[in-house]
């Protein structure tokens, strides 16, 4: 059984949240997989969007040619 599960933090602690996977994660169409997934996220973002590491070096190793991608970020 596939669920999500996220954090939020309040103000004296957590709460713990879990949210149901669609029954479409288990589809043998990658695409359509991949797409609960991706909306399982969004749902759990949608509970607290300020909350949510909008940014992250998803890369820890890369192809030489991306060598310089995090470089390139502008910072605020």
């Amino acid at each position: 059984l596939a669920i999500f599960g996220f954090a939020e933090r309040v103000e004296d602690g957590f709460i713990i949240r879990y949210l149901p996977a669609s029954e479409d994660i288990y589809a043998d169409d990658i695409s359509a997989s991949l797409l609960a997934v991706n909306a399982g996220v969004e749902a759990c973002i949608g509970y607290c969007p300020e909350q949510y590491q909008w940014e992250y070096k998803r890369f820890r190793t890369h192809p030489r040619a991306l060598s310089e991608v995090y470089n390139k970020v502008r910072k605020t």
